[in-house]
């Protein structure tokens, strides 16, 4: 998403708006350029805390998955063109191997600490 909204900056300034006039208006290309490098900020951020552990980025991880699997599964299966859908592909191998790990991962046993062990206690 981050590297879309900088390829629509980068377009824009080389080229100038293009397209419908709705979307090649100043404000709307702006505006694409914002919420595409926010949702890519979003992304990153929830990534990171998937990556620390943190449980509040469980959700929106999960979140994110689904999305990417439900624009990749109908390029995946509707496409003709091999290029798309091997990205497609890679989109679903990968959303489908994040949800299988975070299942994984809630259902694994934790072994950050013996049992028996009690906090501040030395022995």
């Amino acid at each position: 998403m981050l590297g879309y909204a900088i390829t629509i900056a980068v377009l824009a300034v080389t080229r100038g708006a293009e397209g419908p006039e709705a979307v090649a208006s100043s404000t709307g290309v702006v505006a694409e350029i914002i919420t595409f490098a926010l949702l890519g900020a979003g992304i990153v951020v929830v990534a990171i805390g998937r990556w620390r552990g943190a449980s509040w980025s469980s959700v929106p991880f999960v979140v994110i998955q689904g999305l990417a699997l439900a624009a990749a599964l109908p390029v995946l299966f509707g496409s003709s063109a091999t290029e798309p859908r091997l990205a497609a592909l890679v989109a679903c191998l990968s959303a489908v191997v994040g949800l299988l790990a975070l299942i994984a991962g809630r259902s694994a046993p934790d072994t950050s600490s013996p049992p028996d062990a009690q906090p501040g206690v030395d022995r």
